[in-house]
């Protein structure tokens, strides 16, 4: 498993463990094999990779919030940073809260080049 941290900004760190749990230990992405792992403080998503048919790097302004979100596109945020914010988009929708399924999962990362990188050859590699 290869973890990537969720980026969190300075300023928000005391709300963001406060109201949803979010810290630095308990705000990532694991990537491994088979599947990927979102965890947002005491939210969390697992996704098989075989569900992800992109991911890509995307803005994310401020009017969407910060915090677990529900943006545009039915697209669930774990988003604790405006900057270096990335988006899979999904075959199988997460399930449902609120009723709502989401095609799309938006993560604040503090290397998401890294991420993403890691990602693509894990995908290429399953592809092969």
């Amino acid at each position: 498993m290869t973890r990537f941290n969720i980026r969190i900004n300075t300023l928000l760190k005391p709300l963001m463990a406060l109201v949803l749990g979010v810290t630095e230990k308990r705000a990532y992405v694991e990537l491994g094999d088979d599947s990927l792992t979102a965890r947002y403080g005491w939210f969390s998503e697992t996704i098989a990779l075989s569900s992800i048919l992109s991911v890509e790097k995307m803005a994310w302004p401020l009017y969407y919030g910060l915090g677990l979100r529900v943006a545009p596109g039915l697209t669930l945020g774990y988003v604790a940073d405006l900057d270096c914010v990335v988006s899979l988009s999904l075959r199988d929708k997460l399930p449902a809260i609120c009723g709502l399924g989401f095609s799309k999962l938006a993560m604040s990362l503090e290397e998401p080049d890294a991420f993403m990188a890691a990602l693509h050859a894990r995908l290429g590699a399953r592809a092969a």
